[in-house]
């Protein structure tokens, strides 16, 4: 599991991670909050990476976005 809450610094944390999600298919729960587009390109990115992951936003203020894999 990666749980992240990096400043806005997310996407390309999980880039640098990109092999990583690929081929272990990690549970992953990421802050989303910190810039305007997070919520829809942290997901897109992540999806891109492995189809098969299932997405759930938890909390208020500070956004998070769960991607389980299936």
């Amino acid at each position: 599991m990666i749980k992240m809450d990096i400043e806005g610094q997310k996407l390309n944390a999980l880039k640098g991670m990109k092999n990583t999600i690929s081929k272990y298919h990690l549970y992953l729960a990421i802050c989303i909050y910190h810039k305007l587009y997070d919520i829809l390109e942290i997901p897109n990115y992540i999806k891109s990476l492995y189809p098969n992951y299932k997405f759930y936003l938890r909390g208020g203020w500070y956004l998070e976005c769960w991607a389980i894999p299936e």
